[in-house]
């Protein structure tokens, strides 16, 4: 215990068995004894003194000697204790102790100075000090990274990471308006729904959903409402509601569902699905009005945690988080069939781009693309330490873009 380096002797201090001081060169050889410090409970080291804390006593000893040679009483309860010497102290100019070293991010120390760094997905400039975004306008996804408060931007062609200009917590969703490319973002603590550009620069959409908090969202490309299930603390009280995105209302189209998690919208043919995850967990279909709900897929101890939509073939895809499977169906529930398994993955959501499938696993620190009808894996992103849990996931290219 008490492990203490001296600048002055370059050595190692240590107390052993709360009693002997001993010390050794910084590689461990050389061990010394010096003295005995009884009921120490604090031990420091002043050029050629040893000092201890030993009830309401700092007593002082010379590194030679075997005894305490000065004590006196300071005040009751210390627990630690330092020495202040200005001619001892390390110049830290040009180090990262001072304004982090001017670096706008990492400041990455060394030992004559300090050099600047950037977090995943953006680039250090020319200044060598500040960070800037790279940011993608076309053929990219958007994913939340909840661990570290961060939107994330994956070009699907290069697998260059973005990070966005975008300061978020808590998100539970977040989804792209395809037509005018800007990002919706949810809390799940403050309840609010808020949009930001690509750049960062929020609009001024940001409204609450009031005793609910939107856990997922779909924007209908035809009128720009943004649909959402919502999840609330109150018994039989989450439901699936719709946004209007200039006036700021929101109006509740299906009641009493139980934990409602993704949705998709058909807009062509007025449909939305979404997702319950309970003990019994089940994928919903009905008219975007609310009207003609039913149950279409019944899974018993499943977690369907995303939802994907391929309109070229009238595919309905899912990833259920507790089996690690991706299955799809028909848009009605039939030929339901087991498309991959990734084992003890996590799934989380998925989205569709032409011949390929992207998800996102809470174990998995990338989004992993595969081929929509054979199931195997297509080489995309290797594992990134720097990532956290990643969750929400949206894509933009020149895809089909559903609409009505």
């Amino acid at each position: 215990m008490f492990l203490k380096y001296d600048t002055t002797s370059q050595r190692l201090f240590w107390l052993e068995s709360g009693l002997l001081v001993k010390s050794s060169l910084p590689n461990g050889t050389d061990i010394k004894s010096h003295i005995i410090a009884s009921r120490a409970t604090d031990l420091f080291i002043y050029k050629d003194f040893i000092g201890w804390l030993s009830g309401e006593e700092i007593h002082f000893s010379s590194k030679t000697s075997s005894a305490s040679e000065v004590y006196f009483n300071i005040f009751p309860n210390p627990m630690e204790v330092g020495v202040f010497d200005p001619t001892l102290q390390d110049d830290l100019r040009g180090t990262c102790k001072i304004l982090n070293g001017r670096c706008d991010d990492i400041c990455i120390p060394s030992e004559t100075e300090s050099k600047c760094g950037c977090d995943i997905g953006l680039q250090l400039q020319a200044d060598q000090k500040s960070c800037d975004s790279n940011i993608q306008n076309t053929d990219f996804i958007i994913v939340s990274d909840f661990t570290h408060g961060r939107i994330l931007q994956i070009n699907f062609n290069t697998e260059e990471i973005v990070k966005l200009p975008i300061n978020v917590q808590h998100t539970s969703g977040i989804t792209l308006d395809k037509m005018t490319k800007e990002i919706i973002h949810s809390n799940s603590i403050s309840r609010t729904v808020q949009v930001f550009s690509l750049q960062g620069k929020q609009s001024t959409l940001t409204t609450v959903t009031g005793f609910a908090y939107a856990e997922r969202m779909a924007v209908d490309q035809s009128t720009g409402n943004i649909y959402f299930t919502a999840i609330s603390s109150q018994p039989n009280s989450s439901y699936v509601g719709v946004l209007h995105r200039t006036q700021l209302v929101h109006k509740i189209l299906i009641h009493d569902l139980q934990n409602p998690r993704a949705i998709v919208l058909y807009s062509a043919k007025g449909i939305l699905f979404w997702t319950e995850t309970l003990e019994v967990s089940k994928i919903g279909r009905a008219f975007m009005d609310g009207t003609s709900k039913e149950y279409i897929v019944t899974i018993s101890g499943g977690f369907l945690n995303g939802l994907a939509l391929d309109f070229e073939t009238d595919r309905l895809y899912w990833t259920d988080g507790q089996r690690n499977t991706i299955e799809y169906s028909d848009l009605d529930g039939r030929n339901q069939r087991v498309l991959m398994t990734d084992k003890d993955a996590q799934l989380v959501d998925i989205v569709l781009n032409g011949q390929f499938l992207y998800y996102t696993a809470w174990n998995r620190q990338r989004i992993t693309k595969i081929d929509k009808t054979k199931g195997t894996e297509v080489p995309f992103m290797k594992n990134h330490p720097e990532l956290g849990r990643l969750d929400s996931i949206d894509i933009y290219s020149n895809d089909i873009i559903d609409g009505n």
